[in-house]
């Protein structure tokens, strides 16, 4: 078939596309920046509606292009099958925050650090978030609750390994 024909290449595609498949986030990895990438959303989504990772990947895609607005509502799905995803959460609070919706990323990402204390990236986006608002007491709560849960972790870790070592 004729290559430049657009309609005949994607008809091509949805034939061999299982459902199961991660289509979006292989082929959206590389033409993130191409006009097929609303086909590509549209696609994953009609390929299995609860496939939660679809919705995620269609938000980290539309992140990388700037449609922070639109990524939020593919997150929002994701957490509607999932609600407890935590990386799903933290990358919603991050798009909250480049939407300029800063009070939602809070929020979301303090909802992640409550389901999985040790998510350091929930930590930075928060510092993150209070450094452009240039609001050091919060930043530096931030990093305290932060080393407060790896000291922690590494106490518990260090007795852990401090006993099967003595067995």
């Amino acid at each position: 078939s004729d290559s430049n024909d657009a309609a005949a290449i994607k008809r091509a595609i949805s034939e061999k596309i299982n459902p199961a498949t991660y289509f979006l986030c292989l082929v959206g990895k590389y033409t993130h920046g191409s006009g097929w990438v609303d086909w590509e959303i549209e696609k994953a989504v009609d390929l299995n509606p609860y496939f939660v990772k679809g919705y995620f990947a269609a938000g980290n895609v539309l992140v990388r292009l700037g449609r922070d607005e639109e990524a939020v509502k593919h997150y929002l799905k994701s957490l509607e099958i999932n609600p407890d995803d935590v990386e799903v959460r933290h990358n919603l609070g991050v798009a909250y925050s480049r939407s300029g919706d800063n009070e939602k990323a809070v929020d979301e990402l303090e909802k992640v650090i409550e389901l999985e204390p040790g998510y350091f990236l929930a930590y930075r986006s928060l510092s993150k978030i209070y450094s452009g608002q240039k609001n050091t007491a919060k930043v530096e709560e931030i990093d305290k609750r932060w080393k407060e849960f790896a000291e922690a972790h590494m106490q518990v870790t260090g007795e852990k390994e401090k006993s099967s070592d003595s067995t």
